[in-house]
């Protein structure tokens, strides 16, 4: 039987990224806790950093940095931009195992621009191998296999990370070595390119997405960090507060898997613009609850205050699942609008 060449590369990629992101998405998901807990070792010193300034400049650097990628990308090339922008993700993560402010600072702007070079050349990778007939198939496969590292179960940063970053170099190796070859259709200079940005930037379509864009920007700053940081502490949930945080990057994970699998649902829903509006309201009634569930200072310190329903673990962590299921949609029709 022939080889699917495109088909490969898509599993391929997928499953790079799922053994690249249980590593980081278990390191963002507690980064607040732990360097809490780091720094309450050190004697309440602040050396050590503070995970939400971590994250702010990851994702500023991220931000900027996509007007760049592009032209990173026409110089490395898919594979090779893929796997620098690894590195990065992983240096991040070892970032950790001695924390300290300097360090962890300096990783996450590495990190962000590793972030913004890795998800171009994901995504024009992936719209390479793909054609109007297939990219919401490969779009799928590749969230679907991407959004598992969520379900492998949470375990020790000491025994964890390290098997992690092992498994992690010898994936996007495998990507290196075994991605097929795509045809490039053109060339061009480096100042095109990054002009380019700016002239697809004033185009309608993505005018049109910035709105959607903003809102699963929103969404996804809340879950990767902000609520298990309030989960963690949450006093009502002790002495089991800090083992909720790994149920809730399950929880993401089972929303997000089940949201890929309902975009299979063409033979009864004919229109994916549907299955994505419905998923705008699954995130409010999903971020109702988490108002309604958690204590209100819970982002910044340790707390029991009252809330309007009494706290439950797991009632907490359902609204993920709930709210995740239209991410993916978004996500998948965004990055199939902007293939085409």
């Amino acid at each position: 039987m022939r080889l699917n060449v495109n088909l490969f590369n898509v599993v391929l990629t997928g499953v790079s990224f799922l053994f690249l992101f249980t590593a980081f998405q278990a390191a963002s998901l507690a980064s607040q806790n732990v360097l809490e807990a780091a720094a309450r070792e050190g004697g309440g010193s602040a050396a050590v950093g503070i995970g939400y300034i971590s994250l702010a400049l990851l994702y500023a650097s991220f931000a900027i940095c996509n007007w760049f990628a592009p032209v990173v990308l026409m110089l490395l090339g898919y594979k090779y931009t893929m796997f620098a922008g690894a590195l990065c993700y992983v240096l991040f993560v070892a970032s950790f195992f001695e924390p300290h402010a300097w360090s962890l600072y300096l990783a996450s702007l590495l990190n962000g621009f590793g972030a913004a070079i890795l998800w171009t050349a994901q995504g024009a990778f992936i719209t390479m191998c793909s054609d109007e007939s297939n990219s919401n198939l490969h779009f799928s496969i590749f969230w679907a296999l991407f959004q598992m590292w969520n379900l492998n179960g949470r375990f020790s940063m000491e025994s964890f990370f390290p098997a992690v970053l092992t498994i992690v170099f010898d994936c996007e190796l495998l990507s290196l070595l075994f991605s097929q070859p795509v045809s490039r259709d053109y060339m061009t200079t480096c100042c095109h390119t990054f002009g380019r940005s700016f002239v697809l930037l004033r185009s309608k379509i993505m005018l049109a997405m910035l709105v959607p864009s903003g809102f699963t920007g929103l969404c996804a700053t809340f879950q990767s960090s902000l609520f298990a940081t309030c989960i963690g502490h949450t006093k009502a949930f002790d002495p089991n507060a800090k083992a909720y945080i790994g149920l809730v990057g399950v929880f993401i994970g089972l929303g997000e898997v089940c949201g890929s699998l309902l975009m299979q649902l063409r033979r009864w829903i004919p229109s994916t613009g549907l299955l994505a509006i419905i998923g705008y309201p699954s995130a409010l009634i999903s971020a109702f609850l988490c108002f309604a569930l958690l204590p209100a200072d819970s982002p910044m310190r340790d707390s029991d205050q009252k809330t309007y329903f009494a706290p439950n673990g797991l009632a907490c962590c359902w609204p993920l699942l709930f709210g995740n299921r239209g991410k993916p949609q978004w996500k998948r029709k965004s990055a199939c609008i902007a293939g085409q």
